[in-house]
Protein backbone atom coordinates (compact mmCIF):
# COMPACT_ATOMS: atom_id res chain seq x y z
CA UNK A 1 0.00 0.00 0.00
CA UNK A 2 1.17 3.39 -0.71
CA UNK A 3 0.37 6.23 1.85
CA UNK A 4 -1.89 8.79 -0.20
CA UNK A 5 -2.02 12.58 1.50
CA UNK A 6 -0.87 11.33 5.02
CA UNK A 7 -1.31 13.57 8.19
CA UNK A 8 -3.81 15.81 6.19
CA UNK A 9 -6.80 14.95 8.56
CA UNK A 10 -5.68 13.89 12.38
CA UNK A 11 -6.72 10.29 13.44
CA UNK A 12 -6.83 9.52 9.47
CA UNK A 13 -4.62 7.37 7.41
CA UNK A 14 -5.25 7.13 3.78
CA UNK A 15 -3.52 4.59 1.61
CA UNK A 16 -3.81 3.47 -1.93
CA UNK A 17 -3.89 -0.19 -2.79
CA UNK A 18 -3.09 -2.48 -5.54
CA UNK A 19 -4.10 -6.12 -5.83
CA UNK A 20 -1.79 -7.74 -8.37
CA UNK A 21 -3.40 -10.32 -10.58
CA UNK A 22 -3.14 -13.65 -9.08
CA UNK A 23 -1.38 -12.33 -5.73
CA UNK A 24 -3.54 -12.16 -2.09
CA UNK A 25 -3.46 -9.15 -0.46
CA UNK A 26 -3.32 -8.96 3.37
CA UNK A 27 -4.90 -5.80 5.35
CA UNK A 28 -4.11 -6.33 9.21
CA UNK A 29 -5.89 -5.11 12.19
CA UNK A 30 -4.81 -1.37 12.97
CA UNK A 31 -4.43 -0.90 16.84
CA UNK A 32 -7.39 1.53 17.96
CA UNK A 33 -7.98 1.90 14.52
CA UNK A 34 -11.61 1.16 12.29
CA UNK A 35 -11.22 0.66 8.93
CA UNK A 36 -12.92 0.88 5.48
CA UNK A 37 -11.70 -0.86 1.92
CA UNK A 38 -13.12 1.08 -1.20
CA UNK A 39 -12.69 -0.73 -4.52
CA UNK A 40 -12.69 1.35 -7.53
CA UNK A 41 -11.66 -0.77 -10.41
CA UNK A 42 -11.24 -4.53 -11.36
CA UNK A 43 -12.94 -8.03 -9.71
CA UNK A 44 -12.08 -10.09 -7.07
CA UNK A 45 -13.09 -11.23 -3.87
CA UNK A 46 -12.91 -10.13 -0.10
CA UNK A 47 -12.70 -12.17 2.76
CA UNK A 48 -12.52 -11.92 6.30
CA UNK A 49 -13.51 -14.88 8.58
CA UNK A 50 -13.90 -17.44 6.18
CA UNK A 51 -16.68 -15.40 4.47
CA UNK A 52 -16.59 -14.47 1.04
CA UNK A 53 -17.80 -11.29 -0.75
CA UNK A 54 -17.63 -10.85 -4.32
CA UNK A 55 -16.42 -7.21 -6.24
CA UNK A 56 -17.65 -6.63 -10.08
CA UNK A 57 -17.79 -2.65 -9.60
CA UNK A 58 -17.26 0.09 -7.01
CA UNK A 59 -17.90 -1.58 -3.44
CA UNK A 60 -17.03 -0.70 0.16
CA UNK A 61 -16.35 -3.11 2.81
CA UNK A 62 -16.10 -2.12 6.34
CA UNK A 63 -14.57 -4.90 8.62
CA UNK A 64 -14.83 -4.84 12.41
CA UNK A 65 -11.81 -3.25 13.95
CA UNK A 66 -9.87 -7.07 14.86
CA UNK A 67 -10.80 -8.71 12.00
CA UNK A 68 -7.94 -9.84 9.29
CA UNK A 69 -9.30 -9.17 5.70
CA UNK A 70 -7.68 -10.35 2.51
CA UNK A 71 -8.04 -9.47 -1.35
CA UNK A 72 -7.59 -11.42 -4.49
CA UNK A 73 -7.75 -10.74 -7.76
CA UNK A 74 -7.86 -13.79 -9.93
CA UNK A 75 -8.26 -12.53 -13.52
CA UNK A 76 -6.17 -10.76 -15.25
CA UNK A 77 -6.43 -7.31 -14.17
CA UNK A 78 -5.56 -5.70 -10.63
CA UNK A 79 -8.13 -4.68 -8.01
CA UNK A 80 -7.48 -1.58 -6.68
CA UNK A 81 -8.75 1.37 -4.78
CA UNK A 82 -8.27 3.26 -1.63
CA UNK A 83 -7.82 1.95 2.00
CA UNK A 84 -8.70 4.41 5.03
CA UNK A 85 -7.99 4.07 9.16
CA UNK A 86 -9.42 6.36 11.31
CA UNK A 87 -8.55 5.86 15.13
CA UNK A 88 -11.56 5.52 17.61
CA UNK A 89 -12.56 6.21 21.21
CA UNK A 90 -12.79 3.66 23.43
CA UNK A 91 -16.51 4.12 23.94
CA UNK A 92 -16.82 3.82 19.92
CA UNK A 93 -14.54 0.36 20.00
CA UNK A 94 -17.21 -0.78 22.57
CA UNK A 95 -20.23 0.41 20.71
CA UNK A 96 -18.81 -1.58 17.85
CA UNK A 97 -17.70 -4.38 19.61
CA UNK A 98 -21.36 -4.85 21.00
CA UNK A 99 -22.91 -4.97 17.48
CA UNK A 100 -24.54 -7.63 15.78
CA UNK A 101 -22.42 -10.10 13.41
CA UNK A 102 -25.09 -9.86 11.02
CA UNK A 103 -24.14 -5.60 10.77
CA UNK A 104 -20.23 -6.27 10.00
CA UNK A 105 -18.66 -6.22 8.23
CA UNK A 106 -20.92 -4.30 5.92
CA UNK A 107 -20.40 -4.79 2.14
CA UNK A 108 -21.96 -2.35 -0.12
CA UNK A 109 -21.88 -2.75 -3.99
CA UNK A 110 -22.73 0.24 -6.23
CA UNK A 111 -25.77 -0.83 -7.76
CA UNK A 112 -27.21 -1.23 -5.01
CA UNK A 113 -26.59 1.60 -3.13
CA UNK A 114 -29.73 4.00 -2.16
CA UNK A 115 -29.81 7.51 -3.66
CA UNK A 116 -30.91 10.80 -2.31
CA UNK A 117 -31.05 14.57 -3.66
CA UNK A 118 -29.56 17.53 -2.13
CA UNK A 119 -30.39 21.11 -2.73
CA UNK A 120 -26.21 22.03 -3.61
CA UNK A 121 -27.02 19.60 -6.68
CA UNK A 122 -28.93 20.03 -10.02
CA UNK A 123 -32.21 17.38 -10.48
CA UNK A 124 -29.79 15.40 -13.24
CA UNK A 125 -27.42 14.80 -10.75
CA UNK A 126 -27.28 11.18 -9.46
CA UNK A 127 -26.02 11.15 -5.41
CA UNK A 128 -25.57 7.62 -3.91
CA UNK A 129 -24.62 6.66 -0.19
CA UNK A 130 -22.13 4.24 0.38
CA UNK A 131 -22.19 4.04 3.82
CA UNK A 132 -25.41 5.79 5.84
CA UNK A 133 -24.98 7.88 8.75
CA UNK A 134 -25.15 6.11 12.30
CA UNK A 135 -23.76 2.86 10.58
CA UNK A 136 -20.23 3.19 11.81
CA UNK A 137 -19.03 5.90 14.54
CA UNK A 138 -18.25 9.70 12.83
CA UNK A 139 -18.18 7.71 9.63
CA UNK A 140 -20.13 8.39 5.85
CA UNK A 141 -19.24 7.82 2.42
CA UNK A 142 -21.19 8.19 -0.74
CA UNK A 143 -20.76 9.63 -4.42
CA UNK A 144 -21.78 11.77 -6.86
CA UNK A 145 -22.54 11.54 -10.89
CA UNK A 146 -23.21 13.94 -13.22
CA UNK A 147 -22.39 15.31 -16.99
CA UNK A 148 -21.35 18.69 -17.41
CA UNK A 149 -22.21 21.49 -17.90
CA UNK A 150 -22.99 21.26 -14.10
CA UNK A 151 -22.29 21.96 -10.94
CA UNK A 152 -22.39 21.54 -7.22
CA UNK A 153 -23.26 24.49 -5.59
CA UNK A 154 -20.72 26.20 -3.12
CA UNK A 155 -21.14 25.32 0.48
CA UNK A 156 -19.43 24.89 3.84
CA UNK A 157 -19.46 22.22 6.71
CA UNK A 158 -17.61 23.07 10.08
CA UNK A 159 -18.69 19.91 11.55
CA UNK A 160 -16.55 17.14 9.50
CA UNK A 161 -13.43 17.05 7.20
CA UNK A 162 -13.73 15.46 4.10
CA UNK A 163 -11.86 13.65 1.18
CA UNK A 164 -13.04 13.57 -2.70
CA UNK A 165 -11.72 10.41 -4.48
CA UNK A 166 -12.21 10.25 -8.15
CA UNK A 167 -13.34 7.43 -10.02
CA UNK A 168 -11.73 6.39 -13.23
CA UNK A 169 -14.33 8.65 -15.45
CA UNK A 170 -13.88 11.85 -13.42
CA UNK A 171 -12.47 14.84 -15.17
CA UNK A 172 -13.92 17.95 -13.19
CA UNK A 173 -12.63 20.70 -11.11
CA UNK A 174 -13.03 21.30 -7.56
CA UNK A 175 -12.75 25.06 -5.87
CA UNK A 176 -12.07 25.30 -2.44
CA UNK A 177 -12.00 29.38 -1.52
CA UNK A 178 -9.57 30.88 -3.40
CA UNK A 179 -7.96 27.45 -4.67
CA UNK A 180 -9.48 25.45 -7.73
CA UNK A 181 -7.86 22.06 -9.08
CA UNK A 182 -8.06 20.16 -11.89
CA UNK A 183 -9.63 16.96 -10.05
CA UNK A 184 -9.36 13.29 -12.29
CA UNK A 185 -9.33 9.95 -12.13
CA UNK A 186 -7.76 8.29 -8.91
CA UNK A 187 -6.91 12.12 -7.56
CA UNK A 188 -7.68 12.40 -3.64
CA UNK A 189 -8.66 15.51 -2.86
CA UNK A 190 -8.95 16.96 0.75
CA UNK A 191 -11.76 19.61 1.03
CA UNK A 192 -10.43 21.71 4.17
CA UNK A 193 -12.45 22.05 7.14
CA UNK A 194 -15.23 24.74 6.93
CA UNK A 195 -13.99 26.22 3.38
CA UNK A 196 -16.11 27.22 1.02
CA UNK A 197 -15.96 24.46 -1.52
CA UNK A 198 -17.63 23.36 -5.27
CA UNK A 199 -17.11 21.73 -7.91
CA UNK A 200 -17.65 22.56 -11.79
CA UNK A 201 -17.99 19.84 -14.52
CA UNK A 202 -17.34 21.35 -17.96
CA UNK A 203 -19.62 20.08 -21.47
CA UNK A 204 -18.50 16.83 -23.11
CA UNK A 205 -16.82 15.70 -19.18
CA UNK A 206 -18.09 13.71 -16.53
CA UNK A 207 -18.38 14.21 -12.65
CA UNK A 208 -18.07 10.69 -10.62
CA UNK A 209 -16.42 10.68 -7.15
CA UNK A 210 -16.52 9.25 -3.63
CA UNK A 211 -17.12 11.37 -0.87
CA UNK A 212 -15.53 10.75 2.56
CA UNK A 213 -16.68 12.77 5.46
CA UNK A 214 -15.34 12.31 8.92
CA UNK A 215 -17.42 13.89 11.60
CA UNK A 216 -15.71 15.37 14.84
CA UNK A 217 -18.40 14.12 17.01
CA UNK A 218 -21.75 11.37 16.32
CA UNK A 219 -23.84 15.37 16.64
CA UNK A 220 -22.54 16.39 13.54
CA UNK A 221 -24.22 13.39 11.62
CA UNK A 222 -27.44 15.50 12.14
CA UNK A 223 -26.06 17.35 8.54
CA UNK A 224 -26.42 14.33 7.15
CA UNK A 225 -29.89 13.54 8.09
CA UNK A 226 -31.42 17.28 7.13
CA UNK A 227 -29.43 17.91 4.02
CA UNK A 228 -29.90 14.37 2.46
CA UNK A 229 -33.60 13.78 1.09
CA UNK A 230 -34.51 10.11 -0.17
CA UNK A 231 -34.82 10.18 -3.56
CA UNK A 232 -38.33 8.15 -4.75
CA UNK A 233 -37.09 6.58 -8.23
Amino acid sequence: MRPVLPDEIPGVRTAAFVVAPGVTETFAPVPGSGRALLFTQGDGFVRADGKVWTIRETALFVPRPEQTVTAEAPGEKPLSGLALAMELTEPERARLAAEPETRFPYFMIYSECKTYKEKIKSPKTVSRTLLPAHVYPRLCIGSVETDGPDHVAAHRHPMLEQYFLGLPDNRCIVRADENAVDFGPNDLVHIPLGSNHSVDVEPGRHLHYVWIDVFRDESGLRWIDEEHEDDPQ
